[in-house]
């Protein structure tokens, strides 16, 4: 079975004669996109802002009318989004970026998640407590903020220095050799943090304007935040990885409210 870097390989030399020998995880930290900013490496279509007007507010009325969603204890999900076409528009086009700027391969959205989260009293868990997500290192995100967020709305928070974010290696290296993480279920303990920024780290929170879209290495330190009262944050994460055939539409595969580690979709057959 191939390791999932093998496979990676041979898809850049399907996808190319000129290949290019890089390390994925080397090539991609964090990067904050502006939809306002010209030249932006990964671009988005000409009626961006529109299109994200139209998925905020589809997205809004299922929350509030509790139709194709689900509650946890610290956000609200949506896992019924099949007729919102906008999606459909915006994955194919932020993948085939990330086929031509990126991934130098074909790629795929193999996971959607939309997700509310809420101002709450409950017990930080999960993704709301410093994180990495040990995912493979060729699968990565773009996180789209539905919402305009502020300090008060819960940004995602990060560690950076030098503009640089704090990352760990994967542990997962094939489909059967998927390793042990760096610290139990992915969870990095507070000491860690506390060394981290005694050694010059600094905590990041990442704010903007609704639209705003964020290109990250999943595997990066991060948590998501709390609101606070009378906030929330609305956000879209496509999560991509590399593929070996081209395919009309990049969303065909697209699982929903998986967890973005999850490798059960990520073969390396390419047969």
């Amino acid at each position: 079975m191939l390791s999932f870097k093998e496979y990676y390989d041979k898809c850049k030399k399907i996808y190319s004669d000129k290949f290019n020998e890089f390390d994925i995880f080397d090539k991609v930290n964090l990067h904050i996109f502006n939809p306002n900013d010209a030249g932006n490496e990964i671009s988005v279509p000409d009626n961006y802002l529109k299109l994200i007007d139209i998925i905020s507010k589809k997205i809004s009325d299922k929350i509030e009318k509790n139709k194709g969603t689900f509650s946890e204890q610290l956000y609200i999900g949506v896992n019924d989004f099949s007729d919102i076409e906008e999606l459909n528009l915006l994955g194919n086009h932020f993948t085939k970026q990330m086929e031509k700027k990126v991934y130098e391969s074909y790629a795929i959205v193999d996971h959607l998640h939309i997700y509310r989260s809420i101002c709450t009293e409950k017990k930080k868990l999960s993704s709301w407590l410093w994180h990495n997500d040990n995912s493979v290192n060729e699968q990565l995100k773009i996180m789209v903020y539905l919402t305009d967020v502020d300090g008060k709305s819960g940004p995602l928070n990060v560690l950076v220095k030098n503009n640089l974010p704090l990352k760990l290696e994967s542990s997962k290296i094939s489909p059967d050799n998927l390793g042990q993480p760096k610290f139990l279920g992915s969870r990095v303990p507070d000491e860690f943090i506390s060394m981290a920024k005694s050694s010059g780290w600094e905590q990041y929170p990442i704010k903007g304007d609704k639209g705003t879209y964020i290109l990250f290495d999943q595997n990066m330190i991060h948590k998501a935040t709390i609101p606070k009262h009378g906030k929330h944050r609305d956000v879209l994460i496509f999560n991509f990885r590399p593929y070996h055939k081209n395919v009309k539409n990049k969303m065909k595969f697209v699982k929903s409210m998986n967890y973005s580690g999850d490798v059960k979709t990520f073969s390396t057959d390419i047969n």
